[in-house]
């Protein structure tokens, strides 16, 4: 910990600047064959469903126009609705010289620890008080954002409000010297528990926050959509260990302090996601340690059978306990960039405080399953085609427990093919030659086999459904399974 850089005054939280959510007029018109589409994407963000106004098929070599023209219209759309005010304006966001920086200055010279300003982000029935700020240059492709969600966890005690726990609010106020002092240099969000009462980083309120602060930070905090990174220590940890297999597919790795949270088939999503725990070694407390090698035996065995995926790595700090050095992991996983475009995407759709997934990165569905699925899909170049197995947990079967494994449970050996729903590949020339046929087989059966054409229509419906540069893709093919 290198705290003697900075001459510390001690942490101060300034008053919370509050942010009200958007509320959708009655009277709002949703769009029609003369909106723009600008006003199609206003449209679309209020959750109000209409066709894109502007369909054309496009050449392979005009889609990356198309997509940064929609792109400044979907900004332009979500500065109407006020998204740039519903993140921390740049105000109350620090930066702060990088240590490199600070290391050259007399000790005279070096500047005091600024005031922090909490924000809050609404989600859904709660209020959730974060703070947002960086350290050092930000890189060529805009900054890495750092996660970082403190200990405590929940209380059954009666508060006079959501916020009132002290446990919670003392570790949430530590976390900004674990990122000034132990982190790699970037921006970094730093949450506080929106209810603590609800002390859970994986409940649903926490995804709806997180999702906010992503797309708004892409779009309004120059951040590296390729570089977000989920990390946490204690109570924060066990929501890494859930969220980053959730979210595989928007982080680009997970790093689990101080946790042990056990393995499980929702693994199968960190086939592209590099993850890592770090762990005190006398850390036995709710079987934490233990708990953390069987997560790590269970993606050793995964990348056994899949060597090209499932980076992980498993650092248990000798002598210690619960307390660790939290320098080593974010320093690993701050040098792993997500890959958009992987050939192979592993997707095993688990619930998650009852919150199902509709997408995971190329591939979306219909609907949601109503039990545990699991699908493959594997794009080959060379014969420009797709396999995809998808199979389902038969009627009766336990889901998997998402979070808080008392051990690691077994993979189910029973699955039945997945049917009744449809499957849509998402597919871009980076995947496929999309001026050729293209073949995918399901299941081992042939199901398609022909020219799947690029549309604007599917380039502004990903960028509107993700609001990330790097889940776009103009061409969409529907599987029925």
């Amino acid at each position: 910990m290198q705290m003697h850089f900075f001459v510390l005054t001690g942490l101060v939280l300034a008053s919370v600047t509050a942010f009200a959510e958007n509320t959708v007029p009655a009277s709002t018109p949703v769009a029609s064959s003369a909106t723009s589409a600008k006003d199609w994407f206003v449209s679309r963000l209020k959750d109000r469903s209409a066709p894109f106004p502007d369909t054309r098929v496009l050449g392979a070599k005009e889609t990356a126009a198309a997509q940064t023209a929609l792109w400044a219209d979907y900004k332009a759309a979500a500065i109407e609705l006020g998204w740039d005010k519903e993140i921390a304006p740049a105000s109350v966001c620090p930066v702060l010289p990088s240590m490199a920086e600070l290391k050259t200055m007399a000790p005279d010279k070096r500047p005091k620890m600024p005031t922090f300003t909490a924000s809050v982000m609404p989600c859904g029935n709660e209020t959730m008080p974060y703070l947002l700020f960086s350290r050092g240059e930000r890189p060529a492709k805009g900054f890495p954002l750092f996660f970082e969600t403190h200990g405590g966890g929940g209380t059954d005690q009666k508060l006079a409000n959501p916020h009132a726990w002290e446990v919670n609010t003392e570790d949430w106020k530590r976390q900004v010297g674990v990122c000034l002092f132990a982190f790699p240099e970037g921006m970094f969000f730093v949450p506080r528990m929106a209810n603590d009462n609800k002390g859970r980083w994986w409940m649903k309120h926490n995804h709806i926050a997180f999702d906010k602060i992503i797309r708004r930070a892409i779009l309004f905090r120059d951040i590296d959509p390729d570089r977000i990174y989920m990390m946490g220590i204690s109570e924060g940890a066990y929501g890494t260990e859930a969220m980053t297999p959730f979210w595989a597919d928007r982080f680009a790795g997970g790093c689990a302090m101080a946790g042990g949270a056990g393995g499980g088939e929702r693994f199968y999503n960190l086939r592209n996601t590099a993850y890592r725990n770090d762990s005190g070694e006398t850390d036995t407390m709710f079987d934490r340690i233990n708990l953390a090698h069987q997560a790590h035996d269970y993606l050793d065995n995964l990348k056994k059978a899949d060597p090209e995926g499932y980076d992980h790595m498993l650092v248990v700090q000798p002598g210690r306990g619960h307390g660790i050095d939290y320098a080593p992991g974010p320093k690993w996983i701050s040098t792993k960039t997500r890959n958009t475009h992987t050939n192979k995407v592993c997707w095993f759709n688990f619930a998650l405080d009852g919150e199902r997934r509709s997408d995971f990165s190329w591939l979306s569905l219909a609907r949601v399953p109503e039990r545990d699925a699991l699908i493959i899909a594997e794009a080959k170049r060379e014969t420009n085609s797709i396999t995809v197995t998808a199979q389902i947990n038969p009627p009766g079967r336990k889901d998997e427990p998402s979070v808080y494994n008392t051990s690691t449970p077994p993979p189910v050996a029973d699955r039945i093919p997945y049917e009744g729903n449809t499957l849509t590949l998402h597919l871009d020339d980076l995947l496929l030659d999309l001026d050729k046929p293209v073949t995918v087989v399901l299941n081992g059966k042939q199901v398609f086999s022909g020219v799947v054409k690029r549309d604007t229509a599917n380039i502004a419906d990903d960028i509107a459904l993700h609001g990330d540069p790097g889940r776009v893709f103009p061409a969409r093919l529907e599987i029925k399974l």
